[in-house]
């Protein structure tokens, strides 16, 4: 369609400009006419001779371009039609006129002839009018210019035609169509116009609405299959919240459970050896020593019975910490004192190895507690000969401070490393050990901020107590 008005376009103009062209040479032949005139007076005049130039133009009908009059009888012609003579002065010049007279009118040139034309005497004039040429010559200039005028508002008409039913609607429906989108319509399409890269561009644009509309299509299946996740999701936490629940029930019971038996059976030997003892003393045939040895075993039994209920009472109350930020060299100097007078530590060789410069918010008073409880277990472990180390780091972040004790002892069955921290777990014999050191161990030290971790193989047992790094810059007043 845009071709066929392009040819139509050039075809109207192509035909205005034709008119206008052969308009333009009719105006120059008539100018040429009249210049042949002009130049026939101009040659009449400057000859000598001018008779026979005169004839030469006659008999080569060179006289276009002029007004022939004759006076015939007194009376003017112009050809066979009689009329006014066609300019006054030419009646004032007729009077004596040469055989051949050039006379210069206002506006006119006239070439006078007199002669004979049958038996009458006449007087042939040839005029040419120069005013009327250049007026001719304005006419048509104007017209021209007119030509030109109308032929450009016709191409700008059409042109803008034309482009505005291949660029600018197309645009604005693009523009529109982009605005639906923006809108999120996006099953918008629009229909492929214009030409070159306006069409290109159309078709671009509903392949890239389509190419959004499934991706947008994409991600709501997407969105609809997470939620169904979220749901599936949340479902399964809600059971696992109440599995959760149900084995920290378990667990609480089975600690209960564990625990009472603990108790039963630590404080039930001790009983058991009083009851055995009251028993006997109630029997008439015993005797002074006897009875006083009986009563040495009911002694020993009610202590053995005050030291598990002071332990147990120990592990189950919360005692008031004072943290500080210190060093843990002090409180490890402080429990070394305490244990190597013990019995079991006089075949046990120490090795200490600290950096005194790393400081841990600690409760020293607690952390003396905890040590001598982890040194005396080494001991016991090793049976009273061996090696124990004591040393301290900071980790490789710089954020910890990490405490060891190390024994070269048989070490700990790996079935027993998760329970080695349950209240009344112990391997020891009957009678050694209530199985809550190591549980207060853990207590006090989540008290302070801190863990401890087992770690064990044959010929090797670390217990390994993680602090929290002071800063360097940090004192005790920023601490509070």
């Amino acid at each position: 369609m845009l071709l066929v008005s392009l040819v139509l376009l050039v075809v109207l103009t192509l035909l205005l400009v034709s008119f206008s062209v052969l308009g333009l040479f009719k105006g120059m032949a008539e100018r040429e006419r009249r210049a042949r005139g002009l130049a026939l007076f101009t040659s009449l005049e400057h000859n000598p001779e001018p008779q026979p130039v005169l004839e030469d133009w006659i008999d080569s009908e060179l006289i276009e371009g002029f007004e022939l009059w004759s006076l015939r009888d007194g009376s003017w012609r112009k050809g066979d039609h009689r009329g006014s003579p066609p300019h006054e002065e030419l009646d004032e010049v007729f009077g004596e006129v040469p055989i051949l007279r050039i006379e210069h009118l206002p506006d006119h040139r006239a070439v006078v002839v007199r002669g004979r034309l049958g038996d009458a005497a006449t007087a042939l004039v040839l005029v040419v009018s120069v005013r009327d040429l250049d007026a001719e010559i304005s006419h048509f200039q104007s017209l021209i210019l007119l030509y030109l005028v109308l032929v450009g508002l016709f191409v700008v008409i059409v042109g803008y035609v034309l482009l505005t039913r291949s660029v600018v609607a197309p645009i604005h429906r693009l523009m529109n169509a982009t605005d639906k989108v923006t809108r999120g319509e996006l099953d918008t399409r629009i229909a492929v116009g214009g030409v070159g890269e306006v069409a290109e561009l159309s078709r671009r644009f509903n392949v890239m609405v389509k190419a959004v509309g499934s991706a947008r299509d994409e991600a709501r299946q997407s969105l609809a299959e997470l939620q169904r996740s979220n749901r599936e999701l949340a479902t399964s936490n809600e059971e696992l919240v109440v599995a959760r629940e149900g084995l920290v029930r378990s667990e609480k019971l089975a600690s209960i459970g564990r625990l009472s038996a603990g108790v039963a059976h630590e404080i039930g030997n001790p009983l058991s050896s009083i009851l055995a003892s009251l028993e006997s003393l109630r029997e008439p045939d015993t005797d002074e020593d006897e009875a006083r040895e009986l009563l040495d075993q009911m002694r020993e039994a009610t202590k053995r019975i005050h030291i598990i209920i002071r332990e147990l009472l120990d592990y189950s109350r919360a005692e008031k910490i004072e943290v500080f930020a210190s060093t843990p060299a002090v409180a490890i100097q402080q429990a070394l004192r305490l244990v190597e007078h013990q019995p079991q530590m006089r075949k046990v060789k120490l090795e200490v190895r600290t950096d005194k410069a790393a400081r841990v918010r600690l409760d020293e008073g607690k952390l003396v507690q905890v040590l001598v409880n982890l040194l005396m277990n080494a001991a016991d472990a090793m049976n009273g000969q061996g090696q124990v180390s004591v040393e301290t780091e900071v980790s490789a972040s710089g954020a910890q401070v990490l405490l060891r004790v190390i024994d070269n002892g048989p070490g700990i069955p790996e079935e027993h490393l998760r329970t080695v921290f349950e209240p009344f777990f112990t391997t020891k014999e009957p009678g050694k050990g209530t199985g809550l050191g190591l549980a207060i161990t853990e207590r006090l030290l989540q008290q302070m901020g801190a863990q401890i971790d087992v770690r064990s193989a044959p010929g090797r047992t670390c217990f390994e107590l993680i602090f929290d790094r002071v800063p360097d810059d940090e004192t005790d007043d920023d601490e509070e």
